[in-house]
């Protein structure tokens, strides 16, 4: 029918999400780095446009930005850095300098390593993680990197390491514009992975929450098109018309240019009939998700890995778990317990630090800190675990400053912080049967 319509376009007014815990990064290792300044802070996919990001000459990074948008708050903020992948020494110098440059403000960091295997280097990025929770800038991070088939069948569990500050995934697209950019018959094509959405889900979710948490994570929402696939559409049909101009010949005939078309023009139709993103969900070396046995999916997750799965009678995908590289019965193995925790600690730092190497008050009568003093620092350090408690991120906590504590002769003070955490439903467990009569 003939009419006039209109679409409602999101970000204009460049409102920007409450609080920091979605401050997020994702980290490149490519060829795409030439294309980039050394460092972006955006707030939307059209910020990073305006950065050079483009689907014409950095793909792969435009797709995990906008994949990130896609799935996080509108107004989330975004560092993104792209490194040239022949630098890449296992060491994730990198990420220590995003998080230095972005002055601790960096809560969760997604790497890419799409050309290679690098199970080995996990606990190298731990390392950097850890480092830099040493120096009171925490955060958690998330790698995505190749794996074959073979490799994939053999996965190593990551519940045998104690990485606790870092998780992997190994979720792919299977239908929408992820699986146009995997490059399926290539032998040394670089794996696409889900990391811009894993980032964008954990930065929707709370600190407490799980990123498979049913009713909130689901990450099919779009299909894309229009803009977002004009270059690569534009690219095809030059190629397309490249073809056309050709010459038919004795040794060129009509067939062989009708070969040479026919891959152009599936490559046109796939790009026009794109499904939902992360709708047909896979593993990275492209295997379907429902091609795989429910045994295949225990054996996956009882490694750790983080990868999309259906549930039944539940429209979308959904992330199997939150785990991180660290043992099951660590009270780390989650990302929703690291990100609850350092924001504790984040906040705690906060409050005393002004008080640092200043002034302390003892009772003259026994020398030890006084009252009124352990009063006041213990307020300072409840102050954000009452707001975490207020918006559901824990479920209690306990300050406690030992009041016989020698100041005068050691110049130390320690202070115990007990948190009673929010709890995740991973699984639910329903007896059902018949029965006679109802006991009252």
């Amino acid at each position: 029918m003939n009419g006039i319509t209109f679409q409602r376009e999101q970000g204009g007014l460049g409102r920007r999400a409450e609080g920091e815990d979605h401050v997020s990064a994702l980290l490149f290792y490519g060829a795409e780095a030439t294309h980039l300044p050394e460092l972006l802070d955006v707030y939307s996919l059209e910020d990073a446009e305006r950065s050079k990001v483009s689907m014409a000459k950095t793909p792969i990074i435009y797709y995990h930005i906008a994949e990130f948008f896609r799935v996080a708050e509108a107004g989330s903020r975004l560092f993104v850095r792209a490194k040239a992948d022949d630098k890449y020494d296992g060491s994730f110098a990198e990420v220590k300098q995003m998080q230095q440059h972005a002055a601790g403000a960096i809560r969760q960091v997604g790497v890419w390593v799409g050309h290679r295997n690098i199970t080995a280097d996990v606990a190298n990025l731990n390392k950097a993680c850890e480092e830099l929770a040493a120096m009171n800038m925490p955060l958690s991070a998330v790698v995505a990197y190749r794996l074959t088939s073979e490799e994939l069948k053999a996965l190593p569990n990551l519940g045998a390491n104690v990485h606790p500050r870092v998780s992997v995934c190994i979720a792919q697209d299977g239908g929408g514009l992820g699986a146009f950019l995997f490059k399926k018959d290539d032998v040394n094509k670089p794996a696409i992975t889900a990391i811009g959405a894993c980032m964008g889900a954990i930065a929707r979710a709370k600190v407490h929450e799980s990123i498979a948490w049913v009713e909130k994570q689901n990450m099919v929402s779009t299909t894309y098109g229009g803009k977002m696939t004009a270059d690569l559409l534009k690219e095809l049909e030059v190629s397309m018309a490249a073809v056309d101009v050709k010459t038919i010949t004795k040794s060129y005939t009509k067939s062989n240019k009708d070969d040479e078309k026919r891959p152009i023009q599936k490559k046109i139709d796939e790009l026009k009939t794109l499904a939902k993103e992360l709708d047909v969900a896979t593993l990275v070396d492209g295997t379907l998700m429902t091609d795989l046995l429910p045994t295949d999916l225990d054996v996956m997750s009882g490694k750790r890995y983080l990868f999309l799965r259906k549930h039944v009678g539940q429209a979308g995908s959904y992330w199997n778990d939150s785990f991180t590289a660290d043992k099951p019965e660590s009270d780390y193995g989650y990302i929703e317990s690291n990100r609850t925790i350092d924001k504790a600690v984040r906040g705690i730092y906060k409050a005393l630090l002004p008080h640092l190497s200043g002034p302390v008050r003892v009772d003259a009568s026994t020398g030890k800190i006084s009252v009124g003093t352990i009063t006041f620092l213990e307020t300072l350090a409840e102050d954000t675990l009452v707001r975490m408690e207020r918006d559901g991120e824990l479920s209690g906590f306990k300050v406690i400053i030992d009041p016989n504590q020698s100041v005068l002769g050691t110049s130390k003070l320690a202070i115990v912080v007990k948190l009673i955490p929010v709890g995740v439903l991973r699984e639910i467990k329903v007896s059902i049967g018949f029965t006679v009569k109802i006991e009252e």
